[in-house]
């Protein structure tokens, strides 16, 4: 019988996602890298990043970000990037999930960062938050409750604008002496995260740290708008680039229409690329996390 613990490498490299599917459940466990959560999400089929031929050309599409700017008449564009990382891919096999949160429990209790106190709320973000937080309140300990807010529309959005909203909670509490980690799975928009700060705040609970699988900004605390920081904690802290549709480094190939809008709804459109791709991905991502 085959035993996940001593199966090879040169093995676990060759099993696709396909193959695991169809598997016994006691064998999936080897689409973990225990070292490199990158490679994880890899082999789930959750990761991109727009392959280029010798003379920097890109031969695959760039991937619209979930964050905007303004152009100089006044609408919202979204910036672009070569890289997207498609966590709902990895989402869907809970052992992976349960793998990063104990993860993210060593960081803590290490207290690297300056976390005296284990949480006792995990708060996770719709939608993206809500499964991780889930994970991350079991790793943590047994009295930490899982919670989640709701996104309310204020303002629909319109041509020259996105909608505008704040975020809720319908259905939990939170109280004055709570701990709370506020659950993301990739961070990266301050702008999102400012309104679930003035949430928690609002309710005069404490706001311990933002936990995430991935932090793809510059930053490694958030700053509060009235002052302090809030640590970030991540299993994978790398910025990317990310380009306004105007630049120079990106203008003709969006012009060529190389670029997928809404990416997680539009992922089929990556696959072929990521399949021609096959082992280039597996070193860059080697090389690169």
């Amino acid at each position: 019988m085959l035993q996940t613990s001593q199966t090879p490498k040169k093995v676990v490299n060759n099993i696709t996602p396909t193959k695991i599917r169809q598997m016994p459940q006691i064998l999936q466990e080897i689409i973990i890298d225990p070292t490199n959560p990158i490679e994880t999400l890899r082999r789930c089929e959750g990761y991109y990043y727009c392959p280029k031929n010798k003379i920097g050309e890109r031969t695959g599409p760039l991937v619209e970000c979930p964050d905007t700017y303004k152009t100089p008449d006044g609408k919202e564009k979204h910036y672009v990037s070569d890289i997207y990382h498609n966590l709902a891919k990895a989402e869907q096999y809970p052992y992976v999930y349960t793998d990063y949160a104990n993860k993210i429990v060593e960081k803590l209790a290490l207290g690297k960062n300056n976390i005296i106190d284990m949480p006792t709320v995990a708060l996770g973000m719709p939608m993206d938050g809500i499964n991780f937080a889930h994970s991350l309140a079991l790793a943590i300990k047994p009295q930490c409750k899982n919670i989640f807010c709701e996104k309310k529309i204020t303002r629909m959005a319109t041509v020259e604008n996105s909608e505008e909203f704040i975020f809720v909670l319908n259905y939990h509490e939170i109280y004055i002496n709570d701990k709370i980690v506020i659950v993301k799975n990739v961070y990266d928009d301050f702008h999102v995260i400012d309104k679930v700060v003035e949430l928690v705040e609002r309710l005069s609970a404490q706001i311990v740290a933002i936990v995430c699988i991935l932090n793809i900004s510059s930053q490694k605390n958030y700053e509060k708008k009235l002052g302090g920081k809030i640590p970030i904690i991540s299993l994978i802290h790398k910025p990317i680039k990310k380009y306004r549709q105007d630049d120079p480094h990106v203008i003709y190939d969006i012009a060529k229409g190389i670029l997928v809008l809404n990416p997680k709804n539009n992922w089929f459109k990556f696959e072929e690329t990521m399949k021609s791709m096959g082992g280039s991905i597996k070193k860059y991502v080697s090389k690169n996390f």
